[in-house]
């Protein structure tokens, strides 16, 4: 799929979200209410970003990849949160909700794949690697500024100084995409062990 179509089709979802589950920190009576309609409590969350994924559940081994939609929200005192939703045809529901606090690593294994380490280990992947990376990239901009301690960053490079993360404030990026520019440049950034599973 082409990344104008995956980017199109994050808005869509977006929109969705945001009628249905996040209805913004400003939203009216009115706009409760016809959240309500669908049968559920919508939250009075602004939605900052989405992501489609698919979990593959660590835990249980085997099993099929799940689609899930993982999004970074904001309520009104300045929380924010990381939810998981699951999709029910159209109807959204949050099946999990961490703050930023709840998150003690991020790990990139490719350029579509990500692990996040919160109650147990996630494991997600997207087919559109610059929606992975903006998404990675922003929850980590959250995790650096509001965490009591920021997360452990594995297989990533800071953009500011080229050096494996391991908890930098730059931006982080896949370490793949800093070995395409490493090779290119005959330098390479230090091996960082994986996280345990």
């Amino acid at each position: 799929m082409s990344s104008k179509t995956e980017t199109a089709k994050a808005k869509a979802i977006a929109d969705l979200l945001r009628q249905q589950v996040f209805i913004g920190v400003e939203a009216s009576n009115a706009q409760e209410n016809a959240a309500k309609s669908g049968g559920q409590q919508p939250r009075r969350e602004r939605l900052l970003n989405v992501i489609s994924v698919m979990e593959r559940d660590n835990a249980k081994g085997s099993g099929a990849a799940k689609p899930r939609l993982l999004c970074i929200t904001v309520k009104r005192n300045r929380k924010l949160r990381l939810h998981k939703v699951k999709m029910n045809n159209t109807i959204a529901e949050i099946s999990k909700t961490w703050s930023m606090d709840d998150v003690k690593a991020i790990e990139f294994k490719e350029p579509t794949r990500f692990s996040l380490l919160l109650n147990h280990k996630y494991d997600f992947s997207s087919s559109d690697a610059a929606l992975v990376e903006g998404f990675v990239q922003m929850l980590v901009g959250f995790c650096n500024k509001y965490a009591i301690k920021p997360p452990r960053y594995i297989n990533t490079v800071s953009g500011a100084s080229g050096v494996a993360s391991t908890g930098s404030t730059g931006t982080v990026r896949p370490k793949s995409v800093f070995n395409r520019a490493a090779q290119q440049q005959g330098v390479g950034p230090q091996a960082i062990p994986p996280m345990p599973g």
